[in-house]
């Protein structure tokens, strides 16, 4: 998954010994320490992540994260961009180290902000990483409606031809497709080609759907956001969940619940049927965090928020997404598909090997998604979900405000609301949610202001984001 950001990144630089030594040398400037700190990420630099926390984060730092939490979120923004080299340092505020880096691998601009602690060490006291957009040609700034088609349209489909991308793009405007295409194999196997109604996994983008869910419920009178998860799941196995932890905490990802990645996971993920089988993978696991410490992005806090759902409805949580948010919305091609329906009409995903081969995603898949992502849709049903969402057809005005949202700011441009990430670019603001996995990338993002929809499906991993992010700053610049 692309773990939204809060989300993890990843960065591999090639720099030299003197640049490693910096984040063990109290003399360092801030600026090597920071050029230090984006080296040691080089997964082939086999950083001790044990020994690096304690030489350069601050004690506040380590006590509030757990050492254990710091190293396991480094490993993973280690292991998820590769090659990349630093564009710019800098401090601002004078406080907080700046960096701007480009991953050449994975073709992402990435943007991290580390704290400085006030001591004389200047002993990092927070940090945070997110992709920001490449920064935008001159001539490309300021396109008439008609000027960003043509350029949209020779962007994707050079992306497609050199087999950079896979997938279904829309660019609405108003509700209609401005570009509308969609390109290469569903199966690689039969030929099968993508087309706009092609259902591809969203990974996390399924988010969306359970916050809207729960605020059809709050609508309803049957919950609020300040309810406990003990209200409605009074047997919930873990005390401080059930009488501590609340819905707006297990959708803005402020409940302390982490992800059921694992082990266990990997050994019943092929069996697992129910939103119940994918909590029982946590339901007796510690809290990482205290609730509403900070943001801690969670799997698990939306799949609880799922049961809530079932709870609450009475029926499956997917029985309740396909009537009151697929069907509201006409989504006719969506749904959590098993990874052994044929039937369906999925995309299959695909990474490409060391060698460079294509190989499908299937074996890493479980047998079905959940509340927290793995589910499906089309291009052309994420229009009409966008278009129903600004309409007020799956939710009140009132509640599609709330969600959208933020309720906790990870950057001066971004925050997080319950289940979208609430952004600004270029003074734009577009709401909604991406998503990933091995062999699968999906974006969607809503301008409310300009009227732009843009939409980025593919079953490629890795090649939906870059898309996205260049059509959002084309429209973000636009006319």
């Amino acid at each position: 998954m692309k773990r939204i950001l809060a989300v993890s990144l990843t960065v591999c630089l090639l720099v030299g010994p003197s640049l490693a030594n910096a984040a063990q040398d109290s003399s360092a400037t801030p600026e090597e320490r920071g050029a230090a700190f984006i080296a040691a990420l080089d997964p082939g630099s086999a950083t001790d992540w044990e020994t690096y926390i304690r030489k350069n984060f601050s004690a506040d730092l380590i006590k509030r994260r757990g050492t254990e939490d710091l190293i396991r979120m480094l490993t993973m923004i280690s292991d998820d961009v590769g090659k990349a080299t630093i564009d710019s340092v800098e401090i601002r505020e004078g406080n907080t180290l700046h960096l701007i880096v480009y991953s050449e691998t994975a073709d992402h601009w990435l943007q991290f902000e580390l704290g400085l602690a006030s001591s004389p060490e200047k002993l990092f006291n927070s940090f945070s990483a997110q992709f920001i957009p490449a920064p935008l040609a001159p001539e490309k700034s300021g396109l008439s409606a008609a000027d960003l088609a043509e350029e949209i349209a020779a962007y994707v489909n050079e992306k497609a031809r050199t087999d950079q991308f896979s997938g279904s793009v829309i660019v609405a405007r108003h509700g209609k497709p401005l570009f509308a295409a969609a390109f290469g194999d569903a199966d690689k196997n039969t030929r099968r080609k993508n087309t706009l109604d092609t259902p591809i996994n969203l990974g996390s983008m399924n988010k969306m759907f359970t916050a809207l869910a729960i605020a059809q419920l709050v609508d309803d009178g049957q919950m609020d956001y300040a309810d406990t998860v003990g209200q409605h799941l009074p047997g919930y196995p873990n005390p401080v969940v059930r009488d501590k932890v609340t819905i707006h905490q297990l959708l803005s990802h402020t409940s302390g619940l982490g992800s059921y990645w694992g082990e266990k996971y990997d050994g019943k993920k092929n069996s697992l049927a129910t939103v119940a089988d994918f909590v029982d993978l946590f339901a007796d696991d510690p809290l990482e965090q205290p609730p509403g410490q900070g943001f801690l992005y969670s799997n698990n806090g939306p799949t609880l928020a799922g049961l809530i759902i079932e709870k609450a409805s009475g029926i499956s949580y997917y029985d309740y997404i396909r009537q009151n948010i697929y069907r509201r919305a006409q989504m006719t091609n969506s749904d959590h598909y098993r990874k052994d329906d044929n039937d369906s009409g999925f995309a299959i995903g695909y990474e490409k090997s060391a060698t460079g081969e294509w190989k499908d995603n299937r074996d890493w898949l479980g047998m079905i998604g959940g509340p927290a992502g793995g589910g499906y849709a089309s291009a052309n049903d994420l229009l009409r979900y966008s278009n129903a969402l600004s309409g007020g057809s799956i939710v009140s005005p009132d509640q599609v405000a709330t969600v959208t949202t933020g309720k906790i700011r990870l950057a001066k441009d971004f925050a997080y609301g319950y289940g979208f990430g609430d952004h600004l670019l270029a003074g734009q603001r577009f709401v909604g949610h991406n998503g990933g996995a091995p062999g699968t990338n999906a974006e969607f993002s809503l301008f409310p202001d300009l009227g732009y929809t843009v939409i980025v499906l593919a079953n490629y991993g890795h090649a939906a984001t870059p898309v996205a992010e260049y059509l959002r700053q084309l429209i973000a610049h636009s006319q």
